[in-house]
């Protein structure tokens, strides 16, 4: 129940400071209510259902339609994007091919050398994968 009233209070802070005609409650509960609406259409984070329902909600309550898509646009870029920024020099940095620490088996399933058949290689992924080594 947090992380939605967490983000519904991202949703309202960056109304406000857009200038959008709408109180914190009214904006918490258009993204409360979009999010409710648009949980029918299966989407990774609801990106996309989620953005056109707070959208058309916030218009319904009288935001202008520019103002309601750049308030949705503020919202996605301090909660999708801007974390990402962060998240990629960890990402690269785990994913260069490093041994994991703690467990000494490679991040990615050893990839094929001679002498090594097919069947093998498909084992040896089949293991890694599932943590037999």
């Amino acid at each position: 129940m947090a992380a939605p009233l967490l983000q519904a209070c991202v949703v309202a802070s960056v109304g406000t400071a857009l200038g959008v005609p709408l109180s914190w409650p009214q904006l918490v509960f258009a993204f409360l209510a979009a999010g409710t609406a648009a949980g029918a259409v299966p989407a990774p984070g609801g990106i996309g259902p989620v953005d056109a329902a707070l959208v058309l909600t916030l218009a319904g309550y009288g935001t202008p339609l520019a103002l309601a898509t750049a308030t949705v646009i503020g919202y996605r870029v301090l909660t999708v994007w801007l974390p990402l920024l962060p998240g990629m020099p960890a990402c690269r940095r785990w994913c260069s091919g490093r041994r994991c620490e703690g467990r000494g088996r490679p991040v990615r399933p050893c990839q094929p050398s001679a002498g090594v058949s097919r069947s093998e290689m498909l084992l040896m992924q089949y293991r890694w994968s599932v943590g037999v080594a």
